[in-house]
């Protein structure tokens, strides 16, 4: 960045004295000078770039070298804690593993020291993991839950899972998970699985952030800050009519880099593919 300086300078003393005809020289080349500037500029910020992603990539590397799962041998070591009621070490093992390694191992253990497993698990790895289970195992634990324990599981997972769920549970446990949902939990997941099995709407989500075409960008900030927590789908919104059609999609991306007082309307974008909910799946699958 010195050179930027030095140029810069150079620029500025030729304001001073126009009638030095090496000043007029470096008049006569600003623009040349000038380019040399951005050049600069932008070498330094793709060098800094640069650093930053082979730092980024290193660390990334790193991580996936750290975790390296063996399912023998964390089958093995599982057994062998649960068996010596190390349940502090366990607990520190599988809470370092994904949700998906875990649900895997859970499928190893006996049914009865099923739910001592899952309940060693962090209240988010739990819903996490519950997700991921086969329904047998799903079936064991929910038989186990009290309704403040399966309350908190329903509470903490998304409607379209829930619904996946139900639809492999006998009734009564689904009457069970059902009384253990809030009023407007109960209401989406009614509305989904009244769509037949192979339709579209049998696998939509009805957790997504909507916006309105005559909103500003902070207004459709405002938005996404208040119900953005309890909604599956952030990144993408879409734009619906008080009739509730779709009218056209919005990036995050695209709203943060558009000025607060600009309206949805004119950021938009209206050339998207759209399906109805009786619409079939395999329908919509080959559209994507």
């Amino acid at each position: 960045m010195g050179c930027c300086r030095k140029v810069v300078e150079t620029l500025s003393d030729g304001q001073q004295d126009m009638s030095n005809p090496r000043h007029n020289l470096t008049q006569l080349h600003r623009p040349v000078m000038l380019k040399l500037v951005w050049l600069t500029i932008w070498r330094e910020l793709f060098l800094s770039l640069q650093v930053c992603l082979r730092g980024f990539f290193k660390r990334r590397c790193k991580m996936l070298e750290i975790y390296d799962f063996d399912f023998e041998q964390a089958v093995e070591e599982v057994s062998k804690l649960l068996d010596n009621k190390e349940y502090h070490k366990l607990k520190a093992y599988l809470n370092d593993l994904n949700p998906a390694d875990i649900a895997s191992l859970l499928a190893e253990i006996p049914e009865e020291k099923l739910p001592v497993v899952f309940r060693l698990l962090g209240k988010d790895l739990a819903s996490e993991t519950f997700v991921e289970m086969d329904p047998d195992g799903q079936e064991t634990l929910i038989k186990s839950f009290s309704d403040k324990e399966l309350k908190e599981i329903i509470d903490n997972l998304f409607v379209d899972d829930t619904v996946d769920i139900i639809e492999e549970m006998p009734a009564n446990v689904v009457r069970r998970i059902l009384a253990n949902t809030n009023p407007q939990t109960r209401k989406e997941i009614n509305e989904i699985l009244k769509y037949p099995e192979d339709s579209a709407g049998a696998i939509m989500t009805t957790e997504y952030i909507w916006l309105r075409k005559d909103s500003t960008v902070q207004e459709a900030f405002q938005s996404i800050r208040k119900f953005a927590v309890d909604k599956e789908t952030i990144y993408t919104c879409y734009v619906i009519d008080r009739e509730r059609h779709l009218e056209g999609v919005v990036s995050v991306k695209e709203l943060l880099l558009s000025d607060y007082s600009t309206h949805i309307a004119d950021i938009m974008e209206t050339n998207v593919i759209s399906f109805g909910t009786l619409d079939d799946q395999e329908l919509v699958a080959q559209a994507f």
